[in-house]
């Protein structure tokens, strides 16, 4: 059992951070506004530059000449978009539609953050409340069973109320572990709920 008290708001910051789900929706938000300026790229006209060059033997500008030579060409191209009017809005329109819905995908994803380590955090509380509940009632369970020994010796109880308090006493305990068992997997819950939650890989040692 490792008493823990979080500070809600220092659990949600670490959630924000290290939420794998929280990381790629912002992720594809960013994508989606690069596709958006893609589509605005459509308006502006285009330049391509080319160079190539030619070693050859002949030489490619005599062919008679039976030596090395080389050629070269260089150029500019620009295309201006005049005629795809109506193809830019659609493309446009269709990727800031797209954008729309990822954001808010993404808000949805902080909401659902937000409500897994709230959630988290108060059953990890209430779990600790237990366990503090519990380790009371098997302290007193055991002194109930040691009070109950003691009538029993000096014969003021007799052995079914010593079965009974032992009873009790096992109950308790039962009681006392499930509360150590509930609270270990409230504090994994809440390390899932931040994304902080590893697992260790088993290596395969051989027979």
């Amino acid at each position: 059992y490792e008493p823990l008290s979080p500070n809600e708001e220092e659990v949600i910051q670490k959630a924000f951070l290290n939420r794998p789900d929280l990381a790629v929706a912002e992720l594809t938000v960013k994508l989606q506004e690069e596709s958006v300026n893609t589509a605005y790229s459509g308006y502006w006209p285009t330049i391509d530059a080319f160079y190539t060059h030619n070693l050859s033997k002949p030489d490619p500008y005599l062919s008679t000449k039976n030596d090395w030579g080389g050629a070269w060409s260089a150029g500019i191209e620009m295309n201006v978009p005049i005629f795809d009017g109506l193809g830019r809005e659609g493309r446009v329109m269709q990727e800031r539609s797209i954008l729309k819905q990822q954001h808010i995908a993404l808000l949805d994803t902080r909401e659902r953050t937000l409500f897994d380590v709230r959630n988290a955090v108060l059953n990890l509380r209430d779990a600790a409340e237990f366990v503090d509940v519990q380790k009371m009632t098997l302290e007193q369970a055991k002194e109930g069973l040691r009070l109950a020994e003691v009538g029993y010796r000096e014969g003021t109880l007799d052995q079914v109320s010593v079965l009974d308090t032992s009873a009790a006493l096992t109950e308790a305990q039962l009681l006392y572990y499930k509360s150590l068992y509930d609270h270990a997997i409230a504090r994994l819950d809440l390390q899932k709920a931040m994304g902080t939650l590893k697992f260790k890989k088993e290596e395969n040692k051989g027979k």
